[in-house]
């Protein structure tokens, strides 16, 4: 039976670079389903054929990746790839919610994947996987990313407590006792990666580390410009190019920018992280 990677983290954390650089080393094939919204889909009356529609849409963010390289997402469900691992990921989700849900969501996305393909079943053998970054980037990268395409939606305050519930997770070790990658870290030492890999068992691979990911439009303030030598961006200290911009401002000093700031600082400390405080 194939195994599930479930990849947790706020947008703009690096979810897709940090994605792309551990699918070569997950497995030759990866299925891999995108931002997965189930949260967001009301599939209360199951018998619904309108909501198991809505579901399958969904689906068709699975992609398969073979040899590093992603093929098209009919092939997801193909005969060829019934045992492959999935890395499955949600963002801006809360994991404690998915926990909750955990057997439902799995029934669900087997009820849709079998009109795909009737042989495939998605196992519930989990890997719970939570990134964690500088929460000041983030913010600063998802203002940027509004400006870009005129988009007002506010959703700092929204992403910032699933961040938080994140940080708990961290600090008391719940259930599922969920690995953690923190961003900067992965980012900036070969070393750290090389423990991430580590406990996650699997071959340690860099092939795709100074690849910058496609989806989500690529970096928030760089795009694709530096595919290939990502290493190069200056994704650690995002947060100063947006410092006086009105949203950062407003966020800042709120209780919940209040919150996170004292929670940042004291990851940094557990994790010998260069503190970047936010002035």
């Amino acid at each position: 039976m194939s195994k599930n990677y479930l990849i947790y983290g706020v947008k703009r954390t690096g979810n897709h670079a940090i994605i792309n650089w551990l699918i070569p080393q997950v497995g030759e094939a990866v299925r891999f389903f995108n931002d997965q919204k189930y949260m967001l889909m009301d599939l209360t009356n199951r018998d619904d054929e309108h909501h198991l529609v809505e579901h399958i849409l969904q689906l068709f963010t699975a992609k398969v990746f073979h040899n590093n390289k992603m093929g098209r997402s009919t092939e997801a469900f193909s005969d060829e790839y019934i045992n492959v691992d999935n890395i499955i990921s949600f963002e801006s989700t809360k994991l404690n919610r998915m926990l909750e849900l955990e057997c439902q969501w799995l029934e669900d996305l087997n009820r849709g994947i079998k009109l795909r393909n009737s042989k495939l079943v998605i196992g519930n053998d989990n890997t719970y996987i939570i990134l964690l970054r500088n929460p000041w980037n983030i913010v600063a990268s998802q203002i940027r990313w509004r400006i870009d395409r005129k988009d007002k939606y506010e959703r700092t305050d929204i992403d910032m407590e699933v961040w938080s519930e994140f940080y708990e997770h961290y600090i008391t070790s719940k259930h599922p006792n969920p690995h953690f990658i923190i961003y900067d870290k992965w980012f900036m030492d070969i070393e750290y990666r090389k423990k991430v890999s580590s406990e996650l068992s699997l071959e340690f691979s860099d092939v795709n580390k100074n690849k910058v990911a496609r989806a989500g439009g690529g970096s928030s303030f760089d795009k694709m410009e530096y595919d290939d030598r990502a290493e190069e961006m200056n994704v650690l200290n995002r947060y100063e190019e947006m410092m006086y911009h009105e949203s950062m401002q407003d966020f800042v000093k709120t209780d919940m920018g209040i919150e996170v700031k004292n929670k940042w600082n004291h990851l940094c400390d557990l994790e010998n992280i260069i503190e970047l405080k936010i002035k």
